[in-house]
């Protein structure tokens, strides 16, 4: 059995609804700009950990935490592990729609 990193059980959580390709990326900037002050010229599937100063750990689980509050889905460790990229993350969370 796979653990879950994240049992985010609020009363006051909201359903994710399914998002589409824009919808996605929309949402993926704003938690880039806010946790990585990534600009949003700078934003592109391609980019990784490797990449950006701030995603560290700390960082990665800052987004980790983020994405799982503004898609309210949890994610099992190797999801976790696998996001090295923005495609990557798009892929996990597509998965989850």
């Amino acid at each position: 059995m796979v653990g879950r990193l994240f049992d985010l059980k609020s009363t006051n959580k909201k359903e994710p609804t399914k998002m589409t390709k824009p919808d996605l990326d929309t949402v993926l900037k704003e938690i880039f700009e806010d946790i990585f002050d990534i600009p949003e010229d700078d934003f592109c599937d391609e980019l990784s950990y490797e990449d950006t100063l701030d995603w560290d750990s700390l960082g990665h689980m800052k987004m980790v935490f983020s994405l799982s509050e503004k898609f309210g889905v949890e994610f099992a460790i190797e999801e976790v592990m696998a996001m090295e990229t923005v495609a990557h993350i798009k892929r996990i969370l597509t998965g989850k729609f």
